[in-house]
């Protein structure tokens, strides 16, 4: 059994910084753009094409969760405005426009698998078109055929993954700058303009059982607006009507009753971008008539309730996706130029250890852990602990062995890792040590905000593809040699 009565740590004598936001982080794509697309296949994030200063863009950054890193690919024929989902393992870039009065019909298929490129077509090639994907079928439809008279199409054209074959159909309206999502066994196109300026509200519902179409409406007809999924609901957000009337409402569609609801942004917008991850949906970016937009409104499907967040930078015509445990927002264009900044948001892992439930500490409250970051073997996590007594010191413990195990000596809680039982108590620069600020939250003794959980070894012994480990945090609690432990997490490992 793990020894608690610990040594006297001394701490240094400099304050300690204030919280860093662990929830979020930045990157960059090695070029700076807008109307690109994303999508996320394997543990893979791609962001292709679209338009920047030098023109048309054929690239590809390739965003790897597994070890945080980025490489980059390019498309087979350089263009923007172009469509993409994934499905069976491969992501598809379909469509767009280059140059000239035609839309692009190329299709650029990348396999996860294999880490290959093929290509296919659409017919006949568009340009502001959308695709969403569900149970094994990839839809690519509407769009502008040509930008000479502004044919708009009611195209679907349908990539069945199992035999990668493609069939077409047609949506009920022809529309462009529309939105798609795919939930449950739907998929989902909505709103966009049915001829070349007048804006829908239609919604065409596709069952890729049955292979049947039905139509809905939104509460209001719009365009450039924005679409995901999560908890069996599907949500269309913001837009515009006319040139500059911005839109806040979101219809939300309920796959378990068939019913409709609505709710607003913190802010109206247009060409914003949509992401979930994880119980929550994410609304990021976009303009309005005056300004670009920082704000992030994040819904939660397990209360229906919404908070808000900031992007790093204010853009619009930005793009989203989300990989592991992590929604990536990245490129669009801010007041005067493309951007090349990545805002990753990182929510909380891991299951709470329901058996095994933290104790009032000496100030009164219960101590809660979050763990961060993307749950595969080998690479680390931050965790960080709230609620604790200010000034005290602690650390974090893992374990194979989750549950009530002891109540150890001279102890306000409930040690609920059974042996063995790992520390993270060793000091800088590992980051690993912490001490609660004056507002109970730990900051990590080297340099602050979280604390570093190491999953690849040497100590604590590496994590296995498959394995699960418990986390905990115990820290001192008042004078003496007094302690407390936090609530515990469970983390499932890939």
């Amino acid at each position: 059994m793990v020894t608690f009565l610990a040594r006297s740590l001394v701490l240094a004598s400099a304050a300690l910084v204030a919280p860093s936001s662990a929830q979020w982080s930045t990157g960059t794509l090695s070029q700076a753009r807008g109307e690109l697309v994303a999508t996320s296949v394997g543990a893979k994030a791609l962001f292709a094409g679209g338009a920047a200063s030098g023109g048309v863009s054929d690239v590809v950054d390739v965003y790897d969760a597994r070890t945080g890193t980025w490489t980059s690919a390019t498309l087979s024929v350089a263009r923007r405005s172009l469509a993409a989902t994934a499905v069976g393992g491969e992501a598809l870039f379909a469509g767009g426009y280059a140059s000239g009065n035609f839309a692009q019909s190329r299709v650029d298929v990348f396999d996860a698998a294999t880490g290959t490129w093929s290509w296919s077509t659409l017919s006949p090639g568009r340009q502001q078109l959308a695709a969403a994907s569900a149970a094994g079928v990839a839809l690519f439809a509407g769009g502008l055929t040509t930008t000479n008279g502004h044919v708009v199409s009611d195209r679907v054209n349908l990539y069945d993954s199992s035999t990668r074959s493609w069939t077409a159909a047609a949506l009920s309206l022809r529309r462009r700058k529309l939105a798609a999502t795919g939930v449950a066994d739907l998929v989902l196109f909505a709103g966009g303009y049915y001829t070349a300026t007048y804006e829908s509200a239609r919604v065409d519902l596709y069952d890729t059982t049955s292979g049947t179409w039905s139509t809905a409406s939104l509460s209001t007809p719009r365009v450039e607006l924005a679409a995901t999924s999560v908890g069996g609901r599907a949500l269309f957000a913001g837009g515009r009507q006319g040139d500059a009337h911005a839109e806040a409402c979101v219809d939300i569609y309920d796959t378990a009753t068939g019913a409709w609801s609505v709710a607003f942004l913190s802010q109206a917008r247009w060409n914003l971008a949509a992401a979930s991850v994880g119980p929550f949906a994410l609304f990021a970016g976009g303009e309005t008539a005056a300004s670009v937009s920082n704000v992030v409104d994040i819904y939660d499907s397990r209360t229906q309730t919404w908070t808000e967040a900031t992007l790093s930078e204010a853009r619009s015509l930005l793009v989203a996706t989300s990989v592991a445990n992590t929604t990536l927002f990245g490129g669009g264009r801010d007041a005067s130029a493309f951007s090349d900044v990545v805002d990753l948001f990182h929510p909380p892992i891991g299951g709470s250890d329901l058996s095994c439930l933290p104790v009032t500490n000496s100030t009164g409250s219960r101590a809660r852990i979050e763990i961060r970051g993307n749950a595969f073997a080998g690479q680390p996590l931050s965790a960080t602990c709230a609620f604790g007594p200010p000034g005290e010191f602690g650390f974090f413990l893992s374990g194979p062995n989750p549950g009530v195990y002891a109540v150890p000596p001279m102890s306000t809680g409930v040690l609920c890792i059974a042996a063995p039982q790992y520390r993270y108590n060793l000091g800088p620069p590992l980051r690993q040590l912490f001490a609660f600020d004056a507002a109970g939250n730990s900051q990590a003794i080297a340099g602050g905000g979280s604390c570093e959980l190491r999953t690849g070894g040497p100590w604590p012994p590496a994590v296995a593809v498959g394995e699960s480990r418990a986390f905990q945090a115990w820290y001192r609690d008042g004078p003496g040699f007094v302690s407390g432990f936090s609530d515990s997490r469970i983390v499932a490992f890939d």
